[in-house]
């Protein structure tokens, strides 16, 4: 892909947006800081950006990096350092979507990731579409909804709107619109040239080649652009009369499932429900933790104090979550209350797993229970601790990996499988911690994956990286039994109940089911569910086949491979699906909006 970088200037007479002076500031898009020639393209752009004295503030959206790598926001933060006026970024999908670890990253060495400008009567608004919950498709996610018209309601100044993508790619671009109908926008300016939502009040910003700069000014009947070096000038006539665009209607698409009962927890959540024997929880991305009875009433809730992105667990009454602030926590799982919290000093960056632990260590902090329950973690550093879930001591601790642990790890045959962003996958022993063997799989392939996905069945580890590239590994010696690298795997891999097959998306359209002996393809079917990365895995039944996908569909596979809709949450991608315990044909659906849903579904 070419790297593109784009310096703009906006300026905004009095006589256009009835302020009291003219508001004048540069954006630019996509400098995906991570190669050296990148950098040194950013640092001249910034620059030409010093030597315009009328600049106020700079606005950079889109990639700002490749990786999303602590390192390249700081590469970025300290080539900003000499730019002398203001400067507020939007991520993109590099910076945000790779893995969870990035919107730590991000949040940690440059801030927020939205923000507000208010200059006189003029309200400038950055929102984001990247997220990692969507599987890659941009999506403006519910709190950044609702602050936006909660912003422009407390003001009656008029407003600048930023996108970081093309206004037609964004999945529920119409939620956003509508309820902009009543406001006073003036106009939305988003990252990239757009057709379908083209109009004048809208100025999309077209991607040019390295030193290449454009300048728009916006007059009260004129709208100039000013291209390159030498800034020739180009003039169209364009409507001081604001009206946003507009969308379109869409008829209700019957499906089979009935819903039983929705909520909304109203924020957005990435980590996965747990479901016990007579409760579901569910956290949000602000770290509330609600707990509903199988009827949808509301039983407690809590609050961690912290940004929740890994899923919790459930064991013997307790239930642990963990923070990326570092600190994880017991409750109660019946009433809620809060028993006991220890802090790690860094971000943890794994989904919990629990597990009943059978070796030799001996607690010194007394128990009251006869549980043999462990909660196990993984960090920022590398570092992967195993502790008890009652007293939170700590039996042992694994240091073997030199990077992040980012995804799940898995526990099997008194093994513990986990992986780091550097492709590295490593088996400990689950009662001493030692390490049994490690695997890379850059052994294989020389493609840059941040992690990926882990499943075991059979005595075989299965491995889809974020690549695109699915590995078979052998789960005692660790040795490379297979791989696949043609059919563009999403992290979303699940095993049937006898371990013998592998359901799997590609990141578009195509649902693939393989041999889990050799890899070998059973059988593809293009279900044209569009793009998606997500983890959200396929879900097995006695006859058939549930696909959740980030479209916000759930879709039924049939013993011939026939597939159809039986689920819509329109423009809420799906994260995961479950089985209801003891209730055939319920099923529980999170979304990544925080809607809720139990539904019924009669299988054929």
């Amino acid at each position: 892909m070419k790297r593109f970088l784009l310096y703009i200037l906006l300026i905004f007479p009095l006589t256009t947006l009835t302020i009291a002076q003219k508001v004048n500031f540069a954006i630019l898009s996509s400098p995906q800081i991570g190669k050296q020639e990148n950098q040194s393209i950013f640092k001249n752009i910034l620059q030409q950006i010093s030597s315009l004295k009328e600049l106020e503030f700079a606005i950079i959206l889109g990639n700002l990096t490749e990786n999303g790598t602590k390192q390249e926001f700081t590469n970025l933060r300290n080539i900003s350092k000499n730019l002398k006026i203001p400067l507020y970024v939007l991520p993109g999908e590099a910076d945000i979507s790779s893995n969870l670890l990035s919107e730590l990253n991000f949040i940690e060495v440059l801030g927020d990731t939205r923000f507000s400008i208010t200059q006189d009567s003029l309200l400038i608004c950055g929102i984001r579409t990247a997220q990692n919950n969507t599987g890659g498709i941009p999506h403006i996610s519910i709190e950044d909804r609702n602050w936006i018209f909660e912003l422009i309601d407390e003001n009656t100044k008029h407003c600048l709107l930023i996108l970081d993508n093309v206004p037609e790619k964004i999945q529920n671009i119409n939620i956003l619109l509508d309820g902009l109908v009543e406001k006073e926008i003036k106009l939305i300016i988003s990252a990239e040239s757009a057709s379908k939502f083209s109009n004048n009040s809208m100025v999309q910003i077209a991607s040019l080649q390295k030193n290449l700069c454009n300048k728009f000014s916006i007059n009260d009947s004129v709208l100039e652009t000013y291209s390159g070096k030498d800034f020739f000038s180009l003039k169209k006539n364009v409507t001081t009369e604001f009206k946003l665009p507009t969308t379109e209607v869409v008829e209700t698409e019957q499906t089979e499932s009935e819903i039983v009962w929705q909520k909304s927890i109203n924020y957005s959540v990435t980590a996965n429900p747990v479901l016990s024997k007579n409760r579901i929880f569910v956290i949000d991305k602000l770290g509330l933790i609600y707990a509903f009875g199988f009827n949808g009433k509301q039983i407690w809730q809590n609050d961690l104090f912290g940004d929740v992105i890994s899923s919790g667990v459930y064991a013997d009454n307790f239930f642990a979550s963990a923070t990326l602030q570092g600190d994880l926590s017991t409750i109660n799982s019946s009433n809620g209350d809060l028993l006991q919290t220890i802090g790690f000093n860094q971000a943890i960056t794994t989904d919990l797993i629990t597990f009943n632990y059978r070796g030799r260590k001996r607690l010194m902090i007394p128990k009251s229970t006869n549980s043999n329950a462990v909660v196990l973690a993984g960090t920022e550093s590398g570092e992967v601790y195993c502790l008890d879930i009652e007293t939170l001591e700590q039996i042992w601790k694994n240091n073997s990996s030199r990077f992040a642990v980012i995804g799940k790890p898995v526990y099997y045959n008194d093994k513990i499988f986990f992986a780091n962003i550097n492709n590295e996958i490593f088996c400990i022993d689950a009662n001493e911690g030692w390490l049994i063997w490690k695997w890379s799989s850059s052994k294989t392939s020389t493609e840059n994956a941040l992690g990926g996905s882990l499943l075991v069945g059979n005595n075989i580890l299965f491995y889809a990286s974020s690549n695109g590239n699915i590995y078979s590994v052998d789960a005692n010696l660790g040795k490379l039994l297979w791989k696949n690298e043609k059919i563009d795997a999403s992290k979303g891999v699940s095993i049937s109940a006898d371990e013998k097959t592998l359901y799997l998306k590609s990141s578009e359209d195509k649902f693939h089911i393989l041999n889990a002996s050799d890899g070998k393809i059973i059988k593809s079917i293009n279900m044209r569910y569009g793009w998606d990365n997500s983890e959200a895995a396929a879900l097995e039944g006695k006859n058939i086949i549930m696909v959740p996908a980030s479209n916000g569909r759930v879709y039924r596979i049939n013993s011939e491979y026939l597939y159809k809709t039986i689920f819509i949450a329109r423009n809420d991608p799906i994260i995961s699906i479950d089985h209801i315990e003891n209730e055939p044909n319920n099923y529980f659906i999170t979304t990544a909006d925080g809607n809720l849903y139990k539904i019924r579904y009669e299988e054929e």
